[in-house]
């Protein structure tokens, strides 16, 4: 497998690699929270709904592949000379050490959303809905993470994906909190009463 890997890195370039992979996996972990959102609108069908949750988990899951994708070639790539430690331990890198703690912050929510679906939803969904929670900072994160560090964040393709993206998470998001009656404005005041 691992020649594999080194025979794809060689052909492409690593840092292409992890560049490719990186804006892959923000659209992966962008679409993922937008068609997570969607998936609990009460105004569509619930076969809807539940397509929509379907394409939520399988752009989670793809996105968090790209992402392990854009570490691995990190770390294999001669030019930048990350460690695994560097990625591990927010803050740590000397190169980019504030934009690469954002990514690594993201990285750990995004891990701690996937496998806290996988594995802990069903039988503590409370705690599962916290960790849920945290996919809203963890994309904010990511969003910074490229915005300051990523090589292509000049490129007007590569920003108008991340905007369009950033905009329609925002908006969705700030739809979700919105009370659309004095039932859900009492829902939003007092969550705890929801448990």
């Amino acid at each position: 497998m691992n020649q594999y890997i080194d025979q794809m890195l060689s052909m492409l370039g690593t840092w292409a690699v992890a560049r490719s992979a990186g804006i892959t996996a923000f659209i992966g972990f962008g679409l993922s929270a937008i068609a997570g959102m969607i998936s609990h609108w009460k105004i569509i069908s619930p076969q809807m709904r539940a397509k929509w949750n379907i394409t939520h988990q399988w752009t989670g899951w793809f996105a968090w592949l790209m992402l392990i994708l854009h570490l691995v070639a990190l770390i294999l790539d001669q030019y930048v000379h990350y460690t695994l430690l560097d990625i591990l331990i927010p803050f740590r890198s000397t190169e980019h050490w504030f934009a690469n703690g954002l990514g690594s912050l993201a990285m750990f929510c995004f891990a701690g959303i996937i496998i806290s679906s996988d594995f802990i939803r069903s039988k503590f969904p409370r705690t599962w809905k916290f960790i849920h929670q945290s996919a809203f900072p963890a994309f904010l994160l990511m969003l910074a993470h490229a915005l300051i560090i990523g090589t292509d964040r000049h490129k007007w393709v590569v920003v108008g994906i991340y905007l369009g993206i950033s905009v329609l998470f925002i908006v969705l998001a700030w739809f979700r909190q919105k009370p659309t009656s004095e039932n859900d404005a009492q829902h939003v005041r007092s969550p705890r009463k929801s448990f």
